[in-house]
């Protein structure tokens, strides 16, 4: 008779020898003459757009001051409160996102093999429809990244909430600490379960670009389906990726700057091909 572990160490064999593929292969791209400066041009180029953006919404945030100077009513300035927030969403969405997507698009044909310019990067400003399936990506990957990090930001803020509101409050100092630790260790543990049940749609930015034949919103589904099948493989890599952005941190982000930015979007990439194709290690 099978034990578990008989049953699932193919499975996690399988994801690992998967994810370490991708990273390696991500590692040979790079080592391709030009291609690792190409990505450095590019990712300074998309953190250009991004401060652009942001010296603009700081400048509507100073118009939006001088103009609440002279006194509005409570309503008026809750709505130019929420009006400063969507424009500048706004201008996210359509002015910087579609350079990172673009920035994407460029990596991915790298790990096809192709040889891009730098230019590729403007790619979704180049036509209307472009623009229009870089925002719709665009939302697809905030509600990728958001979703997990609300949801664990919130956990260990309810643990410290409970702490100040009810622990301090009617308990002794040491039980209090000892609630609030294993409450902590509770919230890593939710944590871990979110990342590993939010990994389903992790492929979807990559399935979006990748497919431009089929519309955007069936990456979601097409992201999960795939996910579903893998989520050993997803999750890991999301853990070894975690791993280079302490390491990144580390060296105060020169890491990140010169090597891991760039190998995590190819092996992130690298990856998404494999498990979309169910291409098998072995």
């Amino acid at each position: 008779m099978d034990t578990a572990a008989d049953r699932y160490t193919p499975d996690t064999e399988r994801s690992r020898v998967t994810v370490s593929r991708a990273m390696t292969e991500a590692s040979g791209i790079l080592k391709k003459r030009g291609n690792l400066a190409l990505l450095v041009t590019t990712f300074l180029f998309c953190l250009l757009v991004t401060f652009a953006w942001y010296t603009v919404i700081q400048l509507l945030s100073i118009l939006f001051a001088i103009f609440t100077l002279g006194g509005v009513s409570t309503t008026v300035s809750l709505l130019l409160n929420v009006l400063y927030y969507v424009l500048s969403a706004l201008l996210f969405f359509i002015g910087v996102m579609p350079a990172w997507l673009g920035r994407l698009r460029l990596a991915g044909r790298m790990c096809l093999g192709d040889t891009p310019m730098a230019r590729e990067v403007l790619y979704y400003y180049t036509s209307f429809r472009r623009a229009v399936r870089a925002i719709l990506t665009g939302l697809l990957l905030a509600f990728q990244v958001l979703l997990p990090a609300v949801l664990i930001l919130g956990a260990f803020v309810g643990v410290f909430a409970l702490y100040d509101h009810v622990l301090w409050a009617y308990l002794d100092d040491g039980p209090a600490i000892l609630l609030t630790v294993i409450g902590c260790i509770l919230a890593a543990a939710v944590a871990v379960a979110i990342l590993m049940l939010t990994g389903f749609y992790q492929l979807t930015t990559a399935i979006a670009v990748g497919d431009e034949s089929r519309p955007v919103w069936s990456a979601f589904a097409d992201a999960f389906r795939y996910g579903r099948r893998n989520p050993g493989a997803i999750f890991l890599f999301s853990l070894k990726s975690l791993w280079h952005l302490i390491l990144s941190l580390c060296t105060f982000g020169v890491l990140f700057l010169f090597w891991y930015a760039h190998h995590y979007i190819l092996s992130y990439l690298r990856l998404s091909m494999a498990l979309c194709k169910g291409d098998d290690p072995s």
